[in-house]
């Protein structure tokens, strides 16, 4: 290499350099050029706000009440308007009084709103954010539309509270996304009839054609969301195996994002949030009839817990039951039966007690008494063994729970009722067996598949 050569690549390597020196150089003081707006006051006008942003100053603003309707929209149909926004953007423990509609805008600057409340509908519909944005623990009481968006760089939605329905239909997220611990809750709500133009939904939020490549839902209250993602990367299915409310998931029209969630779910031993999804899946298609019998005891074996407490609920209801026939009928009642052992001989009918006679004895008293309360007692003590042996009455060849629980007695025990006591019992005991015979059978099976 000739002394020349040399010399001209020095030259070419010092031009690259001062070139990209003065770029640095220009976007530090275009940065540091920016006028930046500092709330000094505890409520400011949303017309303030919106004036500072159209003239690209940095807004920091902190524990203030900002009134009105804070409305940068650009007004082209094109999407992602000419006008960007150069303004880096923070509100931080603020509330908005009014609706907040930035569309079809370019962010080029980081966006920051945390711990904002905002009361009425909010709209970042058809917009590009190019920098960071940041939205931890604010609360959406109303419409939020962020439908038809891209975010490039990173989003953070976690803590977020949708009270209102949440719009993420056909939204972009190539950077990571995070909705760690947020809550979709939003409730039917009218269309609104301002200048935010949004279209009706009735749901708790509705990812409708967004591109989910890097989203995590960790600890996301799901329920409710319509869940119908274009493309759904590998991370965000193992994101949702963490999140809440999977049950509750729906699709518009076409349930294959559900079946790959659920597919991916069941090869990677996620046999709880398999069921969820299922779940999901026969409650979008179910009738009158599976509703009632298979969703609302069961939810398609997604719940195990909800036979046992509906079990639980039927036994309070039969002793109360139980008790109110005993006051109120004088041809039913539960006689006791206790049985004795002289020896190695059993023998039965050792004390045959009618469970009304704790009742009869002490209702002729016209005053509370000692006698009295302890008849009650021990008549609201017995009827309760009963309704409790009651709902394991019924077993299978040798396999009998309520066999069991007669062993906790000292001595060998057993309830006959009579009457309309009888029939009662006999509704609670088939009912509660099938309820928790038919819970472990869908629970630990695929009978739904």
């Amino acid at each position: 290499m000739t002394k020349q050569d040399l010399l001209q690549r020095i030259s070419k390597s010092l031009g690259l350099v001062s070139i990209c020196i003065i770029i640095i150089v220009g976007e530090v003081f275009a940065t540091e050029g920016n006028p930046i707006f500092r709330c000094t006051s505890d409520i400011v006008s949303a017309d303030t706000i919106v004036a500072r942003i159209k003239a690209n100053h940095d807004i920091y603003v902190d524990s203030c009440v900002i009134t009105g309707d804070v409305i940068v929209k650009h007004d082209s149909i094109i999407i992602y308007g000419n006008n960007p926004i150069r303004s880096v953007i923070r509100f931080k423990n603020t509330k908005f009084t009014g609706n907040v509609d930035i569309s079809n805008r370019v962010f080029q600057k980081p966006m920051y709103s945390i711990n904002n409340i905002f009361e009425k509908s909010c709209g970042f519909s058809a917009d590009r954010f190019e920098s960071i944005v940041n939205m931890e623990g604010s609360i959406f009481n109303s419409w939020v539309v962020i439908a038809v968006s891209e975010f490039r760089e990173d989003t953070y939605f976690n803590r977020v509270r949708f009270m209102g329905p949440a719009d993420f239909s056909n939204t972009l997220f190539l950077g990571k996304c995070r909705f760690d611990s947020a809550a979709f809750q939003g409730k039917d709500l009218v269309e609104y009839e301002g200048d935010l133009s949004v279209r009706m939904i009735g749901y708790g939020g509705a990812f409708e054609g967004t591109r989910l490549l890097r989203t995590n839902f960790q600890d996301a209250e799901l329920g409710g969301v319509i869940f119908q993602p274009d493309t759904m990367s590998v991370y965000t299915m193992k994101s949702l195996s963490r999140a809440r409310g999977l049950r509750r998931l729906m699709y518009a029209d076409a349930p294959e994002q559900l079946q790959s969630l659920k597919t991916y779910f069941r090869e990677n031993n996620f046999r709880g949030q398999e069921r969820q999804i299922t779940c999901a899946l026969k409650r979008h298609e179910q009738n009158l009839f599976e509703r009632i019998i298979f969703d609302l005891p069961f939810e398609y074996g997604s719940n195990i817990r909800r036979p046992f407490a509906i079990v639980g609920y039927m036994l309070i209801l039969s002793w109360l039951c139980f008790i109110s026939m005993v006051f109120l009928f004088k041809d039913s009642g539960i006689y006791k039966i206790v049985y004795s052992r002289k020896g190695a001989e059993l023998i039965e009918d050792r004390a045959v007690s009618d469970l009304r006679h704790y009742h009869d004895s002490v209702s002729h008293l016209k005053l509370p008494s000692i006698g009295r309360v302890k008849g009650e007692y021990r008549l609201l003590k017995e009827v309760g063994k009963f309704a409790i042996l009651n709902v394991f009455n019924v077993g299978f060849r040798d396999f009998s729970f309520g066999n069991w629980v007669r062993l906790l007695f000292l001595h060998k025990t057993e309830y006959e009722p009579y009457g309309r006591i009888r029939f009662v019992a006999g509704i609670q005991a088939i009912t509660s067996v099938l309820l928790m015979a038919l819970g472990i059978i869908f629970y630990y099976g695929r009978f739904f598949e």
